[in-house]
C-alpha cells in the first residue's frame, strides 16, 4: 500500500480571533433572553416599572429627556445620589454613612424621589405648632442644609404647605386649612428667598390643606404633627421652559400685575 506522501500544515498556536468575538456574542445573547426571562415574571405593573426606573437610570436617563445634553449644571442623577446618601445618615439601620457629603440635618427630614421629581419632606415631631405658620429655628437649619444641595440649578421648585386633619378653632388666624397651609408653605419660600437668597422665580407656592396626611388616623396632638409639614419639590422641569425671560431682562415686560 502506498504511503500518503502529503504532510499537515501546521497549526498556529492561540485560538483563533473569531472564536473571541463568537463566544462575547453568544454570551450578550444569553444574558439578552435571560433578561427576557426575568421580565415575563413582572406580572404587576408596578414591578414592571420599578425596574425598567431602575434600568434607566443605571444608564443616566432622567424622566422628560432624550439622552444627555451637556450643561454647567451638575446632573439630576449626581443630585438624587448625593441626596440619598445625605439621607440615610440619619438611618439608623446605618451606623456610618457612607457619604463624602454633607448630610441633611435633622432626624424627621426625608428624600425621596417621584414622578414630579425630587421630594424633601420638612416634617416631624416639632415642625408647626398647631393653627400656626411660624419657622422654628431646628426648621431654618434644615432647610439652609437643602438650600446648599438644590441652590445654583434652574429646576422649578414647589414647596406644598400641609396640615394635620383638625379643623381651626374659632380664634384662629386663618379661613380654612388650604389658607393654613398655604401660609406654612410661603413662610418656607420667604425664608429661602429672603434670608438664604434663593432667586425667587424659581418657586411655585401651593397648599394640599389636609387632602395628603401621612397619618390620617390621627388623633391626638402629638400623631398629628407629622401631618403639619411643608414639601420642598426639585422638579425636572427648568424655570426657561415656562418663562423664556425668567431674569425679566427684556424692559418691555413689566413685573406688576
Amino acid at each position: 500500500m502506498a504511503k500518503c506522501k502529503c504532510k499537515a500544515t501546521p497549526c498556529p498556536e492561540g485560538v483563533p480571533g473569531w472564536i473571541v468575538t463568537y463566544g462575547d456574542m453568544m454570551s450578550l445573547l444569553l444574558c439578552f433572553f435571560i433578561l427576557l426571562a426575568a421580565f415575563s415574571e413582572l406580572k404587576r405593573d408596578e414591578e414592571y416599572t420599578v425596574v425598567a426606573h431602575s434600568v434607566m437610570m443605571a444608564f443616566g436617563f432622567t424622566q422628560g429627556s432624550g439622552g444627555a445634553i451637556p450643561t454647567d449644571q451638575a446632573s439630576m442623577q449626581t443630585v438624587v445620589t448625593m441626596l440619598s446618601n445625605a439621607a440615610s445618615a440619619h438611618d439608623p439601620k446605618f451606623a456610618i454613612s457612607q457619604s463624602d457629603v454633607e448630610g441633611v440635618q435633622g432626624k424627621h427630614t426625608t428624600v425621596k424621589t417621584v414622578r414630579e421629581g425630587l421630594v424633601f419632606t420638612i416634617g416631624g415631631s416639632s415642625t408647626f405648632d398647631r393653627e400656626s405658620a411660624v419657622l422654628k429655628d431646628s426648621v431654618k437649619d434644615e432647610l439652609r442644609s437643602i438650600a446648599k444641595l438644590i441652590d445654583g440649578r434652574n429646576n422649578r421648585i414647589f414647596i406644598r404647605g400641609h396640615t394635620d386633619t383638625k379643623r381651626l378653632s374659632p380664634s384662629a388666624p386663618w379661613k380654612n386649612l388650604y389658607e393654613l397651609g398655604f401660609a406654612r408653605a410661603e413662610a418656607v419660600m420667604l425664608f429661602l428667598t429672603d434670608e438664604v437668597g434663593m432667586r425667587p422665580e424659581l418657586f411655585r407656592v401651593e397648599s394640599c390643606g389636609d387632602n395628603e396626611p401621612i397619618n390620617a388616623r390621627a388623633r391626638s396632638n402629638e400623631a398629628s404633627q407629622v401631618n403639619r409639614r411643608v414639601e420642598i419639590i426639585l422638579s425636572e422641569s427648568v424655570v426657561e421652559d415656562f418663562n423664556p425671560d425668567s431674569d425679566f431682562t427684556d424692559p418691555s415686560n413689566a413685573r406688576g400685575g
